[in-house]
């Protein structure tokens, strides 16, 4: 797999923190979990927030690959579990400058297979065949969660990819 990155002109907003992540397997046993890639956008941000983006990202990948024993979607959906209660608890100190200026992608690929989630206001597309797919539309509005807690996460989406795809995330800046 390759991963590209291209940032244009990411400097010409002071208040703007973007950043792009990228974590292959370390061991033998994580194998099985494949590839996880972050990318990140903080809106109206603040020297802190970048702190709180390396936190979040951290705890995404420590607890993605935790498990080996889990499937990729599984470990994902751990990951994004504990995404959302370091959220949660943000908002219990009354740390709410995220809200509303956090768009941030979380995917994984594992050999042909993705999955993936999002939050904010970020683009997921799926390039086959010269044909551009929204592949992330409306997702953060069909919660299958009945709680009322912090769900920046609340779905996970797995499909499969073949040899040509290309996996495109755009951020607004």
């Amino acid at each position: 797999m390759q991963i590209f990155d291209y940032l244009i002109n990411p400097r010409l907003k002071k208040d703007l923190i973007l950043k792009s992540f990228y974590f292959k397997p370390e061991t033998q046993e994580q194998e099985n979990l494949g590839e996880l890639c972050i990318v990140a956008e903080m809106t109206e941000s603040i020297s802190k927030d970048n702190q709180v983006l390396e936190e979040l990202v951290s705890g995404i990948k420590e607890s993605f690959y935790k498990n080996v024993q889990l499937t990729a979607e599984k470990a994902l959906k751990q990951g994004l579990t504990m995404a959302n209660a370091y959220l949660e608890g943000l908002l219990l100190e009354n740390k709410t400058k995220w809200l509303g200026n956090l768009n941030l992608a979380v995917i994984n690929l594992q050999d042909f297979s993705l999955n993936f989630s999002k939050t904010g206001d970020i683009k997921i597309f799926l390039l086959r065949n010269k044909e551009y797919l929204d592949i992330a539309e409306n997702l953060e509005f069909q919660s299958t969660s009945d709680s009322y807690s912090v769900q920046a996460f609340p779905n996970v989406v797995s499909g499969s990819l073949v040899k040509e795809d290309k996996i495109i995330v755009l951020t607004q800046y």
